[in-house]
């Protein structure tokens, strides 16, 4: 199964873990991130991802969560057509940076692109006929994906 992790997602374990929501959401990106390890799942991104995080000003987050990207082999660039394509979605009502998530998880043909910014979440649930691509908060995608998995 292949999945986008979107930034926030990739932050997500580097956040302060004070608040019970925080640190269930961490709990589920350190999980899915040993999937990926273990080979049960296979993690995508694109040229975006790494733009956002080279924009971080705290060089020594931008380290950590650079390290949780997946291997450029897997990494989709950036073409006119892409940007063209998310200019589309960002009418719809989302930030470039996010629209050009989608499009990238979409041409990849990811099965899910992770995130933890709930209005990402529910406009792409909102607009699935445009965006078409599933997009879910890791803890939701980890207890699916837990589901799927036991039967």
């Amino acid at each position: 199964m292949k999945i986008y992790f979107d930034v926030c997602c990739l932050n997500r374990p580097f956040d302060r873990q004070d608040q019970p929501r925080i640190s269930l959401e961490s709990a589920a990106v350190v999980r899915i991130l040993e999937l990926i390890e273990s080979g049960a799942l296979t993690d995508h991104s694109s040229e975006m991802a790494r733009i956002e995080i080279g924009r971080m000003s705290d060089p020594d987050r931008r380290r950590k969560v650079s390290a949780l990207l997946p291997p450029r082999a897997r990494t989709i660039s950036l073409d006119k057509a892409a940007l063209d394509a998310a200019e589309e979605i960002v009418k719809i009502g989302f930030s470039l940076a996010d629209a050009v998530h989608l499009v990238a998880a979409r041409r990849i043909g990811v099965d899910v692109l992770l995130t933890v910014d709930d209005n990402l979440e529910k406009l792409a649930t909102r607009h699935i006929q445009q965006v078409s691509v599933r997009v879910r908060n890791p803890v939701t995608f980890l207890k699916e994906f837990s589901d799927e998995h036991d039967r």
